[in-house]
């Protein structure tokens, strides 16, 4: 802001206000916002049709002086509502997870064959991504090339039902991605 100018004051919310910039352009619309931490502030400038407006970012360092500044007879500064920090904290940790989870379902480095499957497998039974390996039910892995003989239980012993459904479903898959 220039030390011609005088404080915030003028920046008023609601108020009415005709500008001069540093180039010249006289510039009149009603205070929109203002904030203090970028030293902007915007103003909502009317256009010919009633419904529609235009917004205008101004740095404050941008403006040469003030020409005219009105606030409202009515004006009222509205109050924030209060707000409820815990359901904030809630909202943040919920969207984070639902990020982190998203994440986790997308392969690092893996082809975009090789994702389509873990997608489609997905779909049906629980999948994770371990490096470049599709790891289903926690107990069949699928590793590179993602065929059906890449296809192996995490338990030899008993796993035998658990991989052929495994097998299934990407044979199935492997169909659909080829026709």
């Amino acid at each position: 802001m220039n030390a011609q100018q005088e404080p915030d004051h003028q920046y008023s919310v609601g108020s009415s206000i005709v500008l001069e910039t540093l180039i010249g352009e006289v510039v009149k619309g009603e205070v929109f916002a203002q904030d203090r931490g970028t030293k902007c502030i915007i103003l909502r400038e009317p256009t010919e049709g009633a419904a529609k407006c235009n917004l205008r970012v101004l740095k404050e360092d941008f403006i040469k002086k003030v020409v005219s500044s009105k606030i409202p007879k009515d004006y009222v500064v509205a109050k924030l509502p209060h707000v409820d920090i815990s359901k904030c904290l809630d909202r943040e940790a919920k969207a984070v997870q639902a990020a982190e989870f998203e994440a986790a379902r997308k392969g690092l480095g893996v082809t975009e064959e090789a994702q389509r499957i873990f997608d489609a497998l997905s779909k049906t039974m629980p999948c994770k991504w371990q490096g470049k390996t599709i790891v289903v039910l926690g107990e069949v892995s699928i590793k590179e090339p993602y065929d059906l003989a890449s296809v192996s239980s995490t338990h030899p012993d008993n796993g035998a039902a658990i991989v052929e459904r495994v097998k299934k479903v990407l044979d199935a898959e492997r169909k659909r991605m080829t026709s």
